[in-house]
């Protein structure tokens, strides 16, 4: 996803805990779409994340990227609280990707306040 695409599904929300406002990752139905029709797959159905999800310890945006990272690039995920401006989410064939799941934050203005 480009810089332009991503700007278009961003969206400015209240942060948590006193951090001002957040950008997200919220896009709409008619956006989903839109993604689809650029190239996003379906990696498995709404049940199964659920169930995965609910088996284990890790939040929603953690289950996303274990599945992304083993299931589309074939890797060993590891949990990591690496920050977002100091690295990304998943590295393969010499690229770095930013992982996020639907509602996650990308920034907030204290965190940016804070680089």
């Amino acid at each position: 996803m480009g810089a332009d695409e991503l700007a278009s599904i961003a969206k400015l929300d209240k942060a948590s805990r006193g951090n001002g406002y957040s950008l997200r990752f919220r896009p709409t139905n008619s956006e989903k779409r839109e993604l689809v029709r650029k190239g996003a797959k379906r990696l498995m159905s709404t049940a199964a994340f659920i169930g995965l999800y609910e088996s284990h310890k890790y939040n929603r945006g953690e289950t996303a990227e274990m599945i992304v990272t083993e299931q589309m690039f074939g890797q060993t995920w590891e949990k990591d609280s690496v920050p977002f401006n100091q690295g990304a989410d998943i590295y393969t064939d010499d690229k770095a990707y930013q992982h996020k799941h639907e509602g996650a934050t990308f920034c907030n203005e204290g965190q940016l306040a804070r680089l």
